[in-house]
């Protein structure tokens, strides 16, 4: 592979990943030497440098990664807060809290546990429900 070739390669990875790559694992992928794949890793630097990109290559230990100059951070922000969010329901904010909090569950459990939520809210909403709804004032004896 031409030098040329493998440099834009490289770009092409780092920027595909999102996250930092090791140079054993770009080494692994694109069937090259570590030392032909550090020099193309600095000559892509040099060369994001020289033409002023908004893009960066930074060194995380033996990995690199693709980043943005931080002066255009605050462009980004505006960029990133403009997506629509997602609304999700309550059902599906607790499945995801129960998953988060517990990584083992399986679906039935889940299910099991999301029934077992919703009862104990509808009772105490004073809705049916298998709970028999508290006092709100206190007893008088």
């Amino acid at each position: 592979m031409e030098k040329e070739e493998l440099i834009q390669a490289i770009e092409a990875l780092l920027f595909a990943s999102g996250k930092p790559v090791t140079v054993k694992t770009i080494s692994e992928v694109l069937e090259v030497e570590n030392e032909d794949i550090k020099e193309a890793l600095e000559l892509l630097r040099q060369a994001l440098v020289e033409r002023k990109s908004g893009i960066q290559l930074i060194r995380i230990n033996d990995s690199y990664q693709l980043a943005t100059l931080e002066k255009f951070y605050s462009y980004i922000c505006k960029l990133l807060d403009n997506r629509p969010k997602p609304n999700l329901s309550q059902a599906a904010l607790e499945v995801l809290s129960i998953i988060a909090y517990n990584q083992n569950f399986t679906r039935a459990e889940i299910e099991s546990r999301c029934r077992k939520e919703a009862a104990c809210r509808r009772a105490h909403r004073g809705r049916s429900g298998p709970f028999v709804r508290a006092r709100s004032t206190p007893r008088t004896r």
